[in-house]
């Protein structure tokens, strides 16, 4: 229901371009994203965190 990935670089990209402030609210079907550009590269990133999916993955023993 969120892409915190795509969050963060829609608003890198933007910040980068005068686009945006250092402080953006993102609002998607999940939930509101607060996302904070800290002029060096990086974003921080706070928002509702939720399970919505579980698995297994089997791996396979590459030591052989």
């Amino acid at each position: 229901m969120a892409c915190g990935t795509g969050a963060c670089a829609v608003v890198a990209v933007g910040r980068q371009n005068g686009l945006l402030d250092d402080d953006v609210t993102v609002s998607l079907p999940g939930g509101e994203l607060l996302l904070r550009w800290l002029g060096t590269g990086e974003v921080i990133l706070e928002g509702p965190v939720e399970e919505v999916f579980e698995g297994d993955w089997p791996v396979q023993d590459t030591t052989l």
